[in-house]
């Protein structure tokens, strides 16, 4: 879904509640350095929401969320963009979330500062031991016109949310 704005919203995280009901855990349950932090209030458990509109006037909804993040009281608020994020672990996972949501745009036509680029990949970073790595929160694309030498031009990486899908009879190039 395309949505007309996102926003992070970064709240301390409440309590399990139940057996199932989500992935909240208890202090007791993170590594001894993290629970260390939380009880000397050097740290919070926090949740991360991503809170999405389709219109300007729509009713905001929680789209996801990240629980168990260990992160500097500091870090609680509502963000525009998740580089405003100051823990520098808390922003890459929620960026990573945040630019999921722009998924839609592989392969798609965009326009860009004027011109106009077909989105070849989301970038992400490595994550170790997963198949797939971190959203940085940027596209490769490429410019669909040619290189004044009649050669393509070479991608470029570009950020996601300023890049506009080109619609053409109400469906998406």
């Amino acid at each position: 879904m395309e949505w007309h704005e996102l926003i992070l919203r970064v709240i301390k995280q409440g309590k399990p509640i139940g057996a199932y009901t989500d992935d909240r855990m208890p202090v007791e349950d993170l590594e001894d350095r993290d629970a260390a932090a939380i009880r000397a209030g050097k740290a919070l458990m926090l949740e991360v929401r991503l809170i999405g509109k389709a219109t300007a006037n729509s009713v905001p909804v929680v789209v996801d969320t990240l629980f168990n993040r260990v992160a500097p009281p500091e870090s609680v608020g509502s963000y525009r963009h998740p580089e405003h994020i100051i823990d520098p672990y808390l922003r890459r996972d929620a960026t990573d979330m945040w630019a999921s949501e722009f998924r839609d745009l592989l392969s798609r036509v965009v326009r860009h500062r004027g011109r106009t680029y077909r989105v070849l990949s989301l970038e992400d970073i490595d994550r170790e031991h997963a198949p797939e790595g971190y959203l940085t929160g940027y596209a490769i694309c490429q410019r669909t016109d040619r290189a004044p030498s009649g050669l393509p031009c070479n991608p470029k990486r570009l950020p996601v949310h300023e890049l506009k899908p080109i619609v053409e009879k109400g469906r998406m190039v």
